[in-house]
């Protein structure tokens, strides 16, 4: 009887001891060595910074087949007219700069540079209401200054854009961007080349004490816009860097327009059509030279030469042509302006 009673609690203790050694569970942790960490950030499309505001241009979505002046539509603080006058915070007079770099052209002619000019080729637009010191005096109202892309990668690199849009009619754009870096120099060329050819359909009703003209007609308007930039800078030493800059420009405009007006006078009717034919021919070269000096605290000196070719051309005809009950009169108008 002890035997028995001894095999069992032996038994038994063999049991407690077998499940306890089976509850006893070992946690083990994996481990993995990473062998690289990239943060990504996007780029916001608008930075507000203490002395301007940036607009981002790569962040921009629909920025592929817009122009420089259709980009500064949509610049904070910033409006441009149905005649192209660029105005900030409601003032003109204000100063574009391409690079840094001032353009002593007309407000006009400022229009035409920056139709000319790929969004394709812009970094950023950097919006200035309140210019400090080392910017001329004549910008008070306000400084625009256009960023072109300039890579700072080591060897050759650049990009293509090609674009095209078909509505009821065409508008096809294309750019390059080309850059070679080395320890001491920096070579740089863009390019762009745009054409467009659109139809607008005018209307209007007029009503007087005893008149009323009716007029309706189609406006039509083709450009082409070719243009090309190229750069070297050169850094002499950790103070001091030279460059040179080529830049070229041409627009074309062809806006021809076709209108009739019908005139109610009475029992009276006379109708005028109106045919006018106009081109516009634009030629810009500009060259520049310059110079950088900048120390250890962070001041700079600029010294630049610029060269500018500009060529204008201007070819208008207008003919009116009177058809009443009578008779038949007609009346030519030609204009030719140029500017070299």
């Amino acid at each position: 009887m002890k035997n028995l009673v001894l095999i069992l609690a032996i038994g038994l203790a063999f049991k407690v001891s077998a499940q306890q050694k089976d509850s006893v569970k070992v946690d083990t942790i994996k481990t993995q060595n990473l062998m690289e960490v990239v943060v990504k950030s996007a780029t916001p499309l608008v930075q507000v910074l203490t002395d301007k505001v940036l607009l981002n241009i790569d962040a921009m979505p629909n920025a592929a087949g817009t122009n420089a002046l259709e980009l500064l539509r949509l610049a904070p603080g910033v409006t441009v007219d149905g005649q192209d006058n660029i105005q900030m915070s409601g003032k003109k007079g204000i100063q574009v700069l391409l690079d840094g770099r001032l353009q002593n052209l007309s407000a006009q002619q400022i229009a035409s540079l920056l139709k000319a000019t790929d969004a394709a080729n812009i970094k950023t637009i950097e919006v200035i209401a309140n210019p400090s010191s080392k910017y001329d005096a004549a910008g008070n109202a306000g400084i625009i200054n256009i960023v072109f892309k300039k890579s700072n990668q080591y060897g050759t690199n650049g990009s293509v854009t090609l674009g095209y849009q078909q509505m009821q009619n065409y508008r096809q754009n294309s750019a390059f961007n080309m850059n070679w870096k080395a320890k001491n120099v920096n070579v740089f060329t863009n390019g762009n080349y745009d054409n467009s050819l659109q139809f607008t359909t005018v209307k209007s009703d007029r009503y007087l004490a005893d008149k009323t003209f009716m007029q309706s007609g189609v406006e039509q308007q083709g450009y082409k816009k070719p243009g090309a930039r190229a750069g070297v800078d050169y850094q002499l030493n950790s103070k001091n860097t030279i460059g040179a800059i080529v830049n070229y420009n041409q627009i074309w405009d062809n806006f021809p327009s076709n209108a009739t007006t019908l005139i109610q006078s009475g029992n009276q009717n006379q109708i005028l059509n109106t045919v006018t034919t106009a081109n516009l021919t634009e030629n810009r070269l500009n060259t520049n030279l310059n110079y950088q000096f900048k120390d250890t605290t962070g001041k700079t000196l600029n010294v630049e030469a610029d060269w500018l070719n500009y060529k204008a051309s201007l070819t208008n005809f207008v003919s009116n042509t009177f058809n009443n009950n009578n008779s038949i009169n007609r009346f030519d108008n030609d204009t030719k302006t140029g500017i070299n």
